[in-house]
């Protein structure tokens, strides 16, 4: 606006009710009116009006309070391969025309009054309310962070299931209800089963291959070893510490899929020997496979359920199949196995499963090289059956083979280090400071 006389001038015009559609602004123009005509059409000279700086006032008070400067999206360039803030919103105007939809000459005019309402004191720091370029509905922002909330608890509400699990079963019960907690998340997966669609309950036809892993100690005899074949077998309840899917005197048989796999899993030192046995099931075996959704391992399965249906806790197959693999330090070894062995017993007892196959999350994922680990659960027989049978009693569903026991020695070990990556409140807190 060029002077305070064009100012004045557009100040002392009339607007009446039918200038706008907005019946919230016609009404306020009708019951605030004192007198008729309209500067816009000789048609209205007979409708209710007001000044024009008057009405502009109520539009001002309106606007800023359910409208806002818009805020500045993070986006991601190809073109630069580089991040940039783009303003959300639309112009001054074009939010008056969707509030008001007044006709185009007062639709001008009150974009050219709106910024002179607004009185700031620039010199004690506030910003001036009509300086952006875009604004938005505060109502409209509201509604999209809503959703990117929702979209964001929706990409994790499996693994935010799973730590709500965590820490309930680590600081809170670890009595039945634990069990209730775990079949709510596993409510679907018996449905898969009973259908001819991809499901984590699978047969393991008798005759597979396992591998076991036994560190030898220093004084251990390789001699004394190949005539005690229990040495690669795992050992008896007594003397069973904990570990990630067991609870201490409770065996359990860790095995993988490959003789190599077997030996990284202990975890040896450079220049260690380790015993390898190799094993065959005795049995067909029901197991759980937290890796069936990869279908890296479909032909080794007698169902040969390969539909690419996945089952609809497929993310929580998946996410679970992270924290049963992750490596675990060892002052952290008490409490962070509580949860996975919990999650254990509730699979085998709920599932009535002999197994649970997972990734090893020291190896590679190899299509070609099967690095998948096995636990398989020792199935006790009743008192009076053991009894008549010693030789039955407490037996694992496998057999070394006859000449399955080999020994290794690590040469070389090798490590893979990176940056570590930011956690998911680091990143976001990032954002917000590059943003604000």
């Amino acid at each position: 606006m060029n002077s305070a006389i064009e100012l004045q001038a557009l100040e002392a015009k009339r607007i009446c009710a039918k200038c706008v559609e907005d019946t919230r602004f016609s009404n306020w123009i009708s019951e605030k009116s004192n007198k008729k005509g309209c500067s816009y059409k000789q048609t209205h000279k007979n409708t209710k009006s007001v000044l024009l700086k008057q009405f502009v006032e109520h539009v001002d008070a309106f606007f800023q309070t359910n409208y806002c400067p818009g805020t500045s999206e993070r986006k991601y360039s190809p073109e630069y391969e580089d991040v940039y803030y783009e303003q959300q919103g639309d112009s001054l105007e074009d939010c008056i025309a969707e509030l008001l939809s007044p006709d185009d000459e007062p639709l001008q005019d009150i974009v050219a009054l709106l910024p002179h309402m607004d009185w700031v004191d620039v010199a004690g720091g506030e910003e001036w309310f009509y300086e952006s370029d875009l604004f938005e509905k505060i109502e409209d922002i509201e509604h999209r962070e809503q959703i990117d909330a929702y979209e964001r608890w929706f990409e994790r509400r499996h693994e935010l299931a799973w730590d709500d699990f965590c820490r309930y079963v680590k600081y809170e019960n670890r009595t039945a209800q634990v069990f209730q907690k775990l079949s709510q998340l596993f409510d679907d997966m018996q449905a898969a089963e009973a259908s001819h669609k991809r499901s984590p309950i699978r047969v393991l036809p008798k005759g597979s291959i396992i591998y076991r892993a036994r560190k030898l100690r220093r004084n251990d005899s390789q001699s004394v070893i190949c005539k005690d074949r229990q040495f690669v077998l795992p050992p008896a309840p007594d003397i069973a510490i904990e570990g990630r899917m067991n609870h201490a005197f409770i065996p359990v048989f860790y095995g993988a899929f490959s003789a190599d796999g077997a030996v990284v899993e202990c975890q040896p030192y450079i220049d260690q020997r380790i015993a390898v046995g190799e094993f065959q099931t005795t049995k067909p075996l029901k197991v759980l496979d937290f890796t069936v959704y990869d279908g890296l391992f479909d032909h080794l399965y007698a169902d040969k359920k390969s539909s690419k249906w996945v089952d609809p806790r497929y993310a929580l197959i998946r996410h679970m199949q992270a924290e049963i693999s992750k490596p675990i330090a060892p002052d952290n070894k008490a409490l962070d196995y509580i949860s996975t062995q919990v999650l254990t017993e509730f699979l085998k007892e709920h599932f009535q499963v002999d197994g649970i196959i997972f990734f090893s999350s020291l190896l590679t994922l190899d299509k070609d090289v099967d690095h998948r680990n096995i636990v398989l659960f020792k199935q006790l027989m009743p008192l009076a059956q053991s009894e008549a049978n010693k030789k039955a009693q407490n037996l694992w569903p496998v057999h070394l083979k006859k000449d399955g026991l080999k020994f290794r020695q690590v040469k070389a070990i090798k490590y893979t280090i990176e940056n570590a990556a930011l956690t998911w409140e680091e990143t976001m807190e990032n954002i917000s400071k590059t943003m604000y």
